[in-house]
């Protein structure tokens, strides 16, 4: 059996990456309920906590950060390309997938416009817009 050592070992880095993945995900459950709901308070409640959200912004990048610096205390600049090679499966692969699924599969979550030709498309891959949850995918790559 593999002992974990420090550097295994999930952070607040990790919960902080977490958390802020299921709030913003929680944005897709929002949009679907908002025009369900008819009481202007619902919709001020759900608007709210939607407008909310928006602020684990920064506790990713701040656990993203956190994490890759405490897992690799002695990294330079000049390991950066062999370290985004390491994490080719690990990151670019599945935004492509899921990116792919959201535009083509669930367009009604793209956010601002939807895409309109293959130059819209590419924009709406490229940026993170296919989802709300994958513009921290796109900020993490």
């Amino acid at each position: 059996m593999v002992e974990l050592n420090s550097l295994n070992r999930a952070d607040i880095g990790d919960f902080e990456k977490l958390m802020a993945v299921t709030t913003v995900m929680t944005q897709s459950v929002i949009t679907f309920l908002l025009p369900a709901t008819h009481a202007i308070g619902q919709q001020f409640f759900l608007g709210g906590i939607y407008e909310l959200i928006k602020f684990s912004a920064p506790a990713f990048i701040f656990g993203i950060v956190y994490s890759t610096v405490r897992t690799h205390p002695d990294a330079h600049l000049r390991d950066y390309p062999r370290f985004m090679l390491n994490r080719w499966h690990l990151l670019f692969v599945p935004s492509i997938l899921w990116t792919t699924v959201y535009l083509l599969v669930l367009p009604q979550l793209q956010q601002h416009r939807h895409y309109y030709n293959w130059t819209s498309f590419a924009w709406q891959f490229i940026n993170g817009n296919a989802a709300p949850h994958l513009w921290y995918n796109v900020m993490m790559l």
